[in-house]
């Protein structure tokens, strides 16, 4: 089934593979895209379900009504400041839709504590994903994944 995901935060979208942490860049959790932020508030890039919030508020799992499944995660090493900087806004095991608010993330925190705030949105159960518009900085939410 075909679906499209939107960018979860508004900024430039980005390949995952020009992410600073090697382990995101060689797409060992998976294939996706990050978004170098230029708003505070993190969405739901589709319907579905959170089936995971890590205690640090730094990552979400969502898994979209297709059964894809989306590792959203906030900043590199971003564990670190545990929780701070981060307002959670849903609960694990609660609906979303698309562009539901899922986290309020202070951003300029996280650079000022020398962190990089390159949000990913990583594809965990999908080999085949689609990217598009790639290298764009949007002040909108948009397509950014398709899936088959």
């Amino acid at each position: 089934m075909k679906e499209e995901f939107v960018n979860v935060v508004k900024g430039e979208i980005k390949d995952i593979d020009t992410c600073s942490d090697e382990v995101f860049a060689d797409k060992a959790l998976g294939d996706g895209v990050l978004i170098l932020p230029q708003d505070y508030l993190v969405v739901s890039p589709c319907d579905g379900e959170v089936i995971s919030v890590f205690p640090t508020k730094h990552a979400i799992s969502i898994l979209s009504d297709s059964g894809v499944e989306i590792l959203i995660h906030i900043g590199i090493d971003t564990v670190e400041l545990e929780g701070k900087g981060f307002e959670q806004l849903v609960q694990e095991h609660t609906k979303v839709t698309k562009f539901e608010p899922l986290m309020k993330v202070d951003y300029d925190l996280i650079r000022n504590e020398g962190f990089d705030p390159a949000t990913l949105m990583i594809f965990t159960s999908k080999k085949d994903i689609k990217k598009k518009n790639l290298n764009k900085m949007t002040d909108q939410y948009i397509p950014v994944v398709s899936t088959f």
